[in-house]
């Protein structure tokens, strides 16, 4: 793994807060603009907003799918022995390429689904919705049950925001 991600991985493991929440938001910004790039983005007027958010020395860093693969399921490990940056982590699970976050919510959901609050689901459901998207628009979209029983529980859920998601999604993939 190269020295920048490891960089940022290390990050995870200190003992200040926004130390770590910064660099859960760069990893889900670098994964982003690198999943915008390997989906054949190349507008300079798009990669250069990345400057906003992402210091200097990860404006260049490029990844590819297996370095995704990496970050991705150091993330999914981190999430299930859970902490406070969780729904975070889930947040930057779902900037990835869908074939990389996409596996990483189907491993997630297949072990913890009671461990999923309602902002990790939440950001579960804004994760699979970004997936859904990619993958309808390449054809039909066939999920796996957990996800089917996971969006159904949570379409009548009593969080407002929890439920008009869910719906959101549910509506996109029938």
């Amino acid at each position: 793994m190269r020295e920048e991600i490891s960089s940022l991985l290390s990050c995870l493991d200190l003992e200040d807060f926004r130390e770590k929440n910064a660099a859960v938001s760069d990893l889900a910004m670098l994964l982003e603009k690198n999943t915008y790039i390997l989906s054949g983005g190349h507008a300079d007027s798009r990669l250069n907003e990345y400057g906003q958010f992402l210091p200097e020395e990860l404006l260049t860093v490029t990844l590819s799918i297996e370095e995704q693969e990496e970050i991705v399921a150091d993330l999914t490990q981190r999430i299930r022995s859970g902490g406070p940056l969780s729904s975070s982590m889930l947040w930057a699970i779902g900037k990835a390429s869908p074939e990389v976050g996409l596996s990483a919510l189907t491993e997630i959901l297949k072990c913890d689904v009671v461990a999923l609050d309602d902002e990790m689901s939440y950001q579960f459901l804004i994760a699979l919705d970004n997936f859904v998207i990619s993958f309808t628009e390449a054809g039909p979209l066939s999920l796996e049950k957990e996800f089917i029983r996971f969006l159904e529980n949570h379409s009548r859920s009593r969080n407002e925001r929890l439920a008009e998601s869910d719906e959101r999604v549910l509506r996109k993939i029938k």
